[in-house]
């Protein structure tokens, strides 16, 4: 069974900045794209891209994280989840790509619960570095849980699950997930 989904670009949208800025409603554009995919029965499938950005850099990275931000708490949206899909399961203990044999295997966090003012309340042992790969210059997981506390706070249930996975699919058809982190206000 698959998903109608649809893959958006930000770069093809007008106006869009670097920095994701509104100014010129290049992100009230990408809304009004988001919106129009979801009421015919499309799931959006967004990404970061690479962006204008301004007349002294003309070129930059527009984030997946900073577009997932910005649209997850765009009321006029509504959205009930975000799912953001990664080369790791979710937001582990400590660095599940930086483990040695004689230490003590990461532990994957299954809930994470955060309060209206973006507080963490239900873990306090959690690892979120930024990227370890030299193509990735928007963060790593580090910004991605930000931008997922910052969209849960808003009452939005976020899920982080490894791209290609029995989770990622769960996520995407809005089953629950055997194996990734969930994100949401307490």
């Amino acid at each position: 069974v698959g998903v109608n989904a649809v893959g958006i670009s930000p770069f093809n949208i007008p106006n869009m900045r670097a920095h994701g800025g509104d100014e010129r409603n290049a992100m009230s554009n990408l809304a009004t794209v988001v919106r129009d995919a979801l009421d015919v029965g499309l799931v959006p499938v967004l990404h970061g891209d690479a962006c204008l950005y301004s007349r002294d850099i003309p070129v930059g990275i527009l984030s997946g994280d900073t577009i997932v931000n910005y649209l997850g708490i765009d009321s006029s949206i509504g959205a009930s989840s975000v799912v953001f899909l990664t080369d790791v399961d979710g937001v582990f203990t400590s660095d599940p790509k930086a483990v040695a044999d004689d230490m003590q295997q990461p532990e994957i966090i299954p809930l994470i619960e955060v309060d209206k003012n973006r507080n963490i309340i239900s873990h306090t042992s959690i690892c979120a570095s930024g990227s370890s790969h030299q193509h990735d210059v928007t963060g790593g997981l580090e910004t991605k849980l930000k931008s997922a506390i910052d969209v849960a706070a808003h009452g939005v249930e976020v899920i982080i699950a490894k791209c290609g996975s029995e989770s990622a699919k769960q996520a995407i058809n809005c089953q629950p997930i055997s194996r990734g982190s969930v994100i949401r206000l307490k």
